[in-house]
């Protein structure tokens, strides 16, 4: 027991909490009676005789239902008084009473068949009961498939979760194992012969291919992507939504799964709750509400100690109890966080909700005030596609409809990959261009130089996009900025647009967390290893659309319009399609008329093809010197096949190799869309692209025969 002082502050806490929430709190309790007890969490935990994780987990609310035994040992550990023990039994009451809460969607989500549930400790259930899920390969083979629902996971990248050191030779069989048992647990009674399957084989690899109504996850993005739609007409339905989105929600995602708790999916799957914890806390408009909120975001808050929209969305939260000291305290910690770790001072999210704070305008239904928050400079980065842009309906088409609908789970990643001259970054622009007005907070625009000899590092372009965002990051490191770039975005709807990307590794530290806004980006590769990319390829324009470019750039040079319609489908054919090609063959023809002849010489046409800063021959080698000499030389011998295409065995007798390090080449060639690969299993160049690898070829057979020439001198 304590004496009367001693539980004064006690008392005061326990006032303070129930202000969090009027129902009680057991996490909020306990860290304020351990607090005013003046003890650490391990030094509580010695006393009561519990684990320092126990007591952790208990206050981060990792472990919603305490223990009985353990409620009452931490209440004689910090010595409490009658009303103090009466108010912790209570909330541990409450607690039961919750999970049981929270259990009943899980229930009603598992229905008849079983159900998965991620978002907390990896279970399957059916009719409330719970199904071992097995031991820690087949936990981790279907935590990865649940990270991606409905796309194909490669067979190699399970491979590297289950044996980081290397696989063994058994590991096919094992994986095989592992998804025969998965699908026994998910489809109880289902024939082996069977054509459907939960978990399905694809090529290279598998699919988790489950109904949203049996995975948590597509649950709780349903309902979070419904509340986004009604928030604006109706905000009270939407936050009704987000309340059972985020009930669903038992703890951290794989958390005992160290293959996958930091993987960037199931870090962005835990970034998709706190920005529908964020939205929640938009949708506040009691003070009620602002107090759920604030239990809400007080763990949040705790796990991100310099996540500023977290901190702001709390201090209105606090505010809106009427607890603006409280609500002040918290910018103030947040401040001296960021000016000592970080050296920078609060951004604008912050400041403004201070600011409201101090004029008593957070959002309530019983004020006569709103939140008004000044608007952000709205930037729009996006060059524009040139005036003469022509064709490639069937993509815009695509990339509108991936990239113009509603909120996505995590941030839509589309990536347009092609030859170099296919005429990608004036797609870029066109696109941008017709989304202009479905991303109102703006798009933004990095050139990152990929096919250059110096690409930009990823933190010069963090740096270009936070300033774009008014987020100043000059002393910032590459995660700090990275996770910074997170939050900016975490309440926008923004379309990143990252042009000339060299690979995956150059841009993973760019996209965006969990959200509304979209990334739409543009290589050379295909970039088969950005996680949850949707790829649009881009080849020659059709026969039309070429005629109808070269027509429009050549009448626009010249006033003999006549004589060039007469020479359009040479020149066109002359140029494979190729969009950079026919722009250059386009002002050509305008002002010389006889330039189509000139085209004619396959051996020199690449010398035509030039004017000014355009050149194919010299988009190519950009290309070509990003090879390693192994694939370069592949590049150019396979040139030398007979006929429009060519097959494995052929390509093998060009390059004296065996079939299997042939095909590795030439597949790495695909990669970068160097080759194309038909469904036949047959190669090709694209037109120009053979002459010029043909022309490496004969010059480095010259030089060859130059050097021995000049070893009998």
């Amino acid at each position: 027991m304590v004496s009367a002082q001693g539980m004064a502050p006690l008392l005061r806490g326990d006032s303070a909490v129930a202000d969090d929430l009027p129902s009680g709190d057991f996490a909020g309790l306990l860290r304020q009676h351990r607090r005013a007890a003046g003890m650490t969490q391990r030094e509580l935990a010695a006393r009561a005789g519990l684990s320092a994780a126990t007591v952790r987990d208990l206050e981060q609310r990792r472990t919603r239902v305490p223990l009985a035994r353990s409620a009452e040992a931490l209440a004689m550990a910090l010595r409490l008084g009658p009303p103090e023990v009466h108010a912790l039994r209570r909330a541990t009451t409450l607690a039961v009473k919750r999970a049981a809460a929270i259990t009943q969607p899980r229930a009603a989500l598992a229905g008849d068949r079983p159900a998965i549930f991620a978002l907390g400790p990896l279970t399957i259930g059916r009719h409330e009961a719970q199904v071992d899920v097995g031991g820690h390969g087949m936990r981790t083979v279907l935590g990865r498939l649940i990270l991606s629902p409905g796309r194909a996971v490669p067979r190699d990248e399970l491979f590297d979760l289950l044996w980081p050191a290397g696989a063994p030779e058994s590991a096919i069989n094992l994986v095989q194992t592992y998804v025969s048992r998965l699908r026994r647990l998910l489809e109880p009674g289902r024939s082996p012969r069977a054509r459907t399957s939960a978990v399905e084989l694809v090529p290279g690899g598998y699919r988790l291919q489950i109904d949203a109504g049996r995975l948590d996850v597509l649950t709780f993005r349903g309902l979070v992507l419904q509340a986004r739609d009604t928030r604006a007409e109706r905000p009270a339905q939407a936050g009704r939504l987000l309340d059972r989105a985020l009930a669903m929600w038992r703890g951290d995602p794989f958390d005992d799964l160290d293959t996958l708790r930091e993987h960037p999916l199931a870090v962005a799957l835990r970034e998709e709750r706190l920005a529908a914890s964020l939205l929640r806390a938009e949708l506040a408009d009691t003070p009620e509400q602002h107090a759920a909120v604030v239990v809400l975001l007080r763990p949040l808050a705790d796990r991100h100690p310099l996540h500023e929209p977290v901190h702001a969305s709390l201090m209105l939260a606090l505010a809106g109890t009427g607890r603006q000291a409280d609500a002040l305290s918290v910018f103030d910690e947040v401040r001296r966080r960021l000016a000592e770790q970080l050296g920078v001072d609060p951004g604008t999210a912050l400041t403004e909700g201070r600011q409201l704070v101090l004029r008593q305008q957070w959002r309530s239904s019983s004020s006569k005030h709103r939140t008004v928050v000044r608007r952000r400079p709205v930037p729009y980065q996006v060059p524009s596609a040139p005036s003469d842009f022509t064709g490639r309906t069937e993509h815009l088409t695509r990339l509108r409809e991936m990239l113009g609908g509603g909120a996505h789970g995590g941030s839509m990643v589309c990536t347009v990959s092609g030859v170099a001259g296919t005429g990608k970054t004036a797609l870029l622009g066109a696109v941008a261009a017709e989304l202009r007005d479905t991303y109102e907070d703006g798009q933004l625009y990095v050139d990152l130089q990929g096919s250059g000899p110096r690409p930009l590092p990823p933190l010069d372009a963090l740096g270009f996009m936070l300033r774009a965002l008014n987020v100043q990051a000059e002393t910032l490191g590459p995660q700090e900025a990275a996770g910074l770039l997170r939050s900016a975005l975490a309440g926008r709807r923004v379309l990143v647009v990252l042009d000339d990307v060299r690979d995956a590794a150059q841009i993973r530290s760019l996209l965006p967390g969990p959200g509304r806004s979209a990334v739409l980006v543009a290589s050379r590769h295909r970039l088969a290893d950005l996680e949850g990319a949707r790829p649009v390829r881009l080849g020659p324009l059709s026969q039309s659309e070429a005629v109808e470019l070269l027509t429009k750039v050549a009448c626009r040079a010249s006033a003999t319009h006549a004589q060039i319609h007469e020479l359009v489908h040479v020149v066109v054919d002359a140029c494979e399609r190729l969009p950079l090609a026919i722009r250059i063959a386009g002002i050509r023809l305008g002002d010389q008329p006889s330039y189509a002849r000139q085209l004619a010489d396959e051996k020199h046409r690449l010398d035509h093809l030039c004017l000014g800063d355009l050149n194919v021959r010299a988009a190519f080698e950009r290309s070509y010197l990003q090879l390693t000499p192994t694939v370069a030389r592949a590049f150019r011998l396979a040139a030398l096949a007979p006929g429009a295409d060519f097959g494995l065995a052929g390509a093998a007798v060009l390059l004296g190799d065996d079939g299997w390090a042939v095909q590795r080449l030439l597949e790495h060639l695909v990669e970068r869309n160097l080759l194309e690969r038909s469904d036949a299993g047959r190669y090709r160049y694209h037109g120009l692209l053979r002459l010029y690898a043909a022309e490496l070829a004969r010059a480095e057979a010259e030089r060859a025969e130059t050097v021995a020439r000049m070893s009998w001198v």
